[in-house]
């Protein structure tokens, strides 16, 4: 069981690390070019690689065949919203306080999501228990 776990979380993380480049990409190009406040970009980076890694993870991570689509996007990006704002205040505390460049630390600020929004979609989103309900 924690071999199969150590796999869909390398997996996880291979899905992640495109909706990162997706969501980096968008925050800086809303930032630098489109003059959003960073924050806001963010966002918008954050939901577009959610629904990247929804499709990907639901198909080759966790190889779910669930009919209940609607359901697990729902979950999906419920726990997805609970990590975006662990994202953003990190991301925040990191700009504002620390002082360090965006850039940076949205990296940061993933890498201390990530097992949050893992764990969370293991046990919830994909998971034939709570889809049965």
């Amino acid at each position: 069981m924690l071999k199969g776990m150590l796999i869909q979380f390398v997996k996880f993380c291979l899905v992640g690390s495109t909706g990162a480049l997706i969501n980096l990409g968008l925050l800086y190009l809303l930032t630098e070019f489109c003059h959003m406040w960073y924050i806001l970009s963010a966002a918008v980076g954050f939901t577009v690689a959610v629904l990247n890694n929804f499709v990907w993870n639901r198909s080759w991570t966790f190889k779910n065949k669930s009919p209940r689509i609607p359901r697990q996007l729902l979950l999906f990006f419920i726990i997805n919203v609970i990590s975006l704002c662990i994202n953003l205040s990190v991301l925040y505390m990191l700009t504002e306080y620390a002082g360090m460049w965006y850039m940076k630390a949205q990296i940061v600020a993933i890498l201390v999501a990530v097992s949050n929004n893992f764990l969370g979609n293991r046990r919830f989103t994909f998971s034939l228990l709570v889809l049965n309900f």
